[in-house]
């Protein structure tokens, strides 16, 4: 072999070896993996009601998607406004954001994975009656989720106004 070409195979090759190199600096998402596009998801708590945002997590499925989830705890109250400003992406509260929308904030909801809120009234010895509840106080976890409009609908059902019950957050 001449000189010449094996100086043109070495030049060839250091070429090749050049661009791969390059495109791996470049496009380090096509070589190993998709990059992930960062979410931020507000949640209420880590409860049965959003056992699905959980999963799905650690599942992998959102990475599936091309998504990085980072859940946030965070306040009903709190959680609307970050929304609007643009802090959360997405949130997990149904009830607030069914009632934000219907009062003409730009919300969707995208999916509902209950069919029926799963919350329970528990009450120390010697209360056996919703009624029993008069005069009395009961502890929420936010005003305007879930378990404050629970709470508000339970005691209507049984004859109580919100207004015989401190409701204390």
């Amino acid at each position: 072999m001449r000189i010449e070409e094996t100086t043109g195979i070495l030049t060839f090759t250091l070429v090749c070896m050049l661009a791969v190199l390059t495109g791996v600096l470049a496009a380090p998402g096509l070589i190993f993996g998709q990059l992930l596009q960062e979410i931020r998801i507000g949640s209420s708590d880590i409860s049965f009601s959003n056992f699905t945002v959980y999963y799905a997590r650690d599942r992998k499925f959102f990475k599936k998607e091309g998504l990085d989830p980072k859940i946030i705890i965070v306040k009903t109250e709190a959680a609307l406004p970050a929304l609007s400003t643009g802090e959360l992406d997405y949130t997990t509260f149904s009830t607030s954001t069914i009632d934000a929308a219907l009062r003409g904030m730009p919300l969707r909801l995208v999916a509902v994975t209950l069919q029926q809120p799963v919350v329970s009234l528990v009450v120390r010895e010697g209360i056996k009656h919703v009624s029993d509840l008069k005069g009395k106080k009961l502890g929420i976890s936010s005003y305007g989720g879930l378990i404050h409009v629970a709470a508000v609908y339970t005691l209507k059902h049984y004859g109580l106004s919100p207004k015989d019950v401190t409701l204390l957050v």
